[in-house]
């Protein structure tokens, strides 16, 4: 059971995020629900079962992190839709992670199964919908229960934060640490986490980018 108090922690996170990224979001959003549907697509990418024509190798962790990215754009757009108020979108919210899920039924999916679920999904953001049941069947396949998801969005929440605060949107920002993304740092972060560590998720993993990034900026002006 997820409790409310996660998500209203969840909420408040998001909010502060779109604070800081756009000052007018609330009065003037972007186009949230575009954004997931995209996050969508490149979960799909992931998965790679749909190109025929090359070795397919799906990439399970990448493709849930492209859920946690659509979760954040579903909770804006929940903001939105509720003027801003937290703890109305935390109520919403809870309906939605504590509703029942046939795990047997999910694990016997295939890599096609998943990507069709995805393929509605990215239909449903198109026309404005959001479909929280198809959104969790995907999660769960991709290895996120609704615990894991709030673990994980908290992860990139920090990733996120920390990006915008080391020049993201001037350009500054080297999102390419040691030869990889930053998201796949980000996962060994969040795996590497105790049960003690999860309780305070967010400052923890914020303060392990910095760690991280800091060599990768040393090796890369070392090179």
């Amino acid at each position: 059971m997820i409790k409310i108090e996660q998500l209203q922690r969840t909420v408040e996170l998001q909010k502060t995020a779109n604070d800081i990224a756009k000052s007018d979001w609330l009065t003037n959003p972007p186009n949230y629900l575009r954004a997931a549907k995209m996050e969508t697509i490149e979960a799909i990418d992931h998965l790679c079962s749909w190109k025929w024509w090359k070795a397919n190798k799906p990439d399970y962790h990448n493709a849930a992190m492209e859920m946690v990215d659509a979760l954040h754009f579903i909770i804006s757009e929940e903001l939105v839709r509720f003027n801003g108020n937290i703890e109305s979108v935390a109520n919403l919210l809870a309906c939605y992670f504590n509703m029942p899920i046939n795990y047997g039924e999910i694990e016997s999916m295939t890599a096609e199964d998943a990507n069709v679920v995805l393929d509605s999904m990215a239909v449903d953001f198109t026309t404005g919908n959001i479909n929280y049941q198809r959104f969790f069947v995907a999660c769960v396949f991709l290895g996120l229960k609704p615990d894991e998801l709030i673990n994980w969005y908290c992860g990139k929440n920090a990733l996120n934060n920390f990006r915008q605060a080391n020049g993201y949107k001037t350009g500054e920002y080297v999102k390419n640490w040691f030869g990889n993304e930053d998201n796949d740092y980000l996962i060994e972060i969040i795996e590497s986490l105790n049960d003690e560590q999860k309780a305070d998720s967010y400052s923890i993993i914020y303060e392990k980018l910095g760690e991280v990034y800091k060599k990768a900026l040393a090796q890369a002006k070392s090179n």
